[in-house]
């Protein structure tokens, strides 16, 4: 997310890992950051919008924790470019990989994705 200076403290965005914090929510924060929701009580418990911005980085078995409590939800990709230097390639239709098409260094970031938010009057 930014650069670590040595010094720096190092933080975590709980809620990118931790679905609901069974036994260990922690109902008011103290850490004063500008950016803070005051409390942590998991992914469960933020908004939806609050979990659209996160999508894109939260861990593998809460986003299909997340699936599974939200059947109706419809997830729509907008954006059906690669990234530049990045290519579709398959050996059949059932295994289909990213192929770097140039060269990427080290902290180069190849693709960010961003989630919105359409609700059900707006999807027509």
């Amino acid at each position: 997310m930014k650069a670590i200076e040595a010094g720096d403290e190092i933080t975590s965005d709980y809620a990118l890992f931790d679905y609901s914090c069974d036994g260990h929510e922690i109902m008011e924060c103290l850490c004063y950051a500008p950016n803070c929701r005051k409390s942590m009580r998991g992914f469960r418990k933020l908004t939806l919008p609050e979990k659209s911005k996160l999508l894109h980085m939260v861990d593998a078995s809460l986003m299909m924790q997340f699936l599974s409590d939200t059947p109706n939800l419809t997830i729509v990709d907008l954006d059906l470019e690669t990234p530049e230097g990045v290519e579709i390639n398959s050996s059949n239709i059932n295994n289909c990989f990213l192929l770097a098409s140039r060269c990427f260094k080290s902290g180069d970031i190849i693709f960010e994705n961003e989630s919105v938010i359409v609700t059900d009057p707006d999807a027509e």
